[in-house]
């Protein structure tokens, strides 16, 4: 087994109904995710609205977090991009100070560091402040990068980097990259489809969902690899079912609100964050009243 292998929560982040840090709402959300079987957290990455934080509530969140988890001894990977490279070096050098296991970050986007050099310099600059292993991080889309093979190998060949959390599509990408890098952890994100990553050699996985229902994710692995496809394709159509009616119903609000629904004080998002259309948000409700997610909540 690689170092890191294994299921982390991409853990939500508590908020007052005016919008400030709400620590007791923090420790809410880590007492509901605690009481699964994850391997990890996973602190302060885009499921933390981390884009719609200062630094110091986003290093504030960082101590509560490891004091709710200390005690369980979990693996906690610290999430510190932010686009000043300053502010993301100050989370790395209080990630370290508190005791996390890890950092990541994303990197820059192409209005702040033109050119692949640029991005490679940024990781060297936070694996340097930090001083512990570095979870690269590959989520392309219209506003983030899209890295080649051949730039995603130079990232995981970095001395520092332990892996990386890859919440993207292309599986062919990602079979290549398990194929190149044997003793690298490549974390799956993409919770929709995480069964076909476990096909092609995910150590596990990063999610938001991870949050309502972790276990589940840890079930479609060892289904996969214990050959049982039709399971395995039984409980990915549950985890599918359940980020549809998510998104559709305003993904990270719509969390919060089956947290809700499970006695736990999560608060609202911070705004613009709301929940969507009130037709799908009841649709999300029945889905979670249906029981079909009762075998994996805690």
């Amino acid at each position: 087994m690689r170092a890191f292998s294994g299921f982390y929560a991409a853990i939500l982040t508590g908020f007052a109904d005016d919008g400030a840090f709400d620590e007791r709402r923090q420790r809410a959300i880590c007492a509901y995710v605690l009481r699964q079987h994850v391997d990890g957290l996973y602190v302060g990455g885009t499921t933390a609205e981390q884009a719609l934080m200062q630094v110091a509530e986003r290093e504030s969140q960082l101590n509560v977090v490891f004091e709710c988890a200390c005690e369980k001894r979990l693996r906690l990977i610290a999430h510190v991009g932010a686009a000043s490279l300053r502010s993301a070096e100050h989370l790395a050098r209080a990630a370290r100070a508190v005791g996390y296991t890890a950092v990541s970050a994303l990197p820059p986007s192409e209005d702040h560091a033109r050119g692949f050099p640029a991005v490679i310099g940024y990781y060297k600059a936070l694996i340097q402040a930090a001083g512990l292993p570095m979870f690269v991080y590959h989520m392309p889309s219209r506003e983030r990068r899209a890295f080649s093979f051949e730039e995603t190998a130079a990232l995981l060949e970095l001395e520092g980097v332990a892996g990386i959390k890859f919440t993207c599509e292309d599986l062919y990408l990602f079979n290549r990259l398990r194929r190149a890098f044997p003793d690298r952890a490549l974390l799956f994100g993409k919770d929709e489809i995480y069964a076909s990553a476990a096909l092609v050699g995910a150590d596990g996985g990063i999610g938001s969902t991870y949050n309502l229902v972790a276990g589940l994710y840890r079930e479609i692995h060892q289904r996969v690899a214990a050959g049982d496809v039709e399971a395995a394709r039984r409980l990915q159509a549950v985890a599918c079912d359940l980020v549809t009616c998510l998104l559709e119903a305003g993904l990270l609000p719509a969390t919060k609100r089956v947290l809700g629904l499970r006695g736990v004080d999560a608060g609202p998002c911070r705004l613009p964050l709301a929940l969507g259309d009130p037709a799908k948000v009841a649709a999300l409700d029945r889905f979670v009243a249906s029981g079909a997610l009762d075998p994996y909540l805690p």
